[in-house]
């Protein structure tokens, strides 16, 4: 068993539903969810330990890895007023919340003795690696114990 949950897109299936999307969504979006919000990592990681517990009570069948995605981040930053946009977030280069954030989410499952699992998608400059949120320029720095899954067949053979 493989236990998966969206972190930072993806969310409005998840977290930012209706009164979710006001408390979570970054730039009054509802697709992703504002790292930055301290409210956020309490309940995704809450999260993450229920699907961890869910996929462990056959101790035989406990996993070893846990997919939090990372693909089709859609800030929808530049589209909205400077005056609407999310506070916490306002002058952060998009890349580098991309980082913290796999960064958290790693440390966290490491914690837990897993190993995280992220698409190559928005590090892939054939794909969503580069304009508008340039996240394939901090690809060195994500954490080694994180595993790069292929989002798609070539997606990431630029990816050093």
């Amino acid at each position: 068993m493989l236990p998966t949950q969206q972190s930072l897109g993806h969310q409005k299936y998840f977290f930012c539903r209706g009164e979710g999307a006001k408390r979570f969504g970054e730039d009054g979006d509802g697709n992703v969810c504002c790292t930055r919000n301290p409210e956020y990592y309490p309940v995704l990681f809450d999260t993450y330990d229920e699907l961890i517990e869910m996929c462990s009570r056959d101790p035989s069948c406990r996993p070893d890895y846990f997919l939090t995605c990372h693909d089709e981040v859609q800030w929808k930053t530049e589209s909205i007023p400077a005056s609407n946009r999310c506070v916490r977030c306002a002058g952060v280069p998009k890349n580098r919340i991309f980082l913290e954030d796999v960064k958290r989410c790693d440390d966290f499952l490491r914690s837990r003795g897993l190993k995280s699992i992220i698409y190559t998608d928005m590090i892939a400059p054939s794909y969503n690696g580069y304009d508008p949120y340039h996240c394939g320029e901090i690809a060195s720095e994500l954490p080694r114990s994180v595993v790069l899954a292929s989002w798609a067949v070539g997606a990431d053979v630029s990816i050093k």
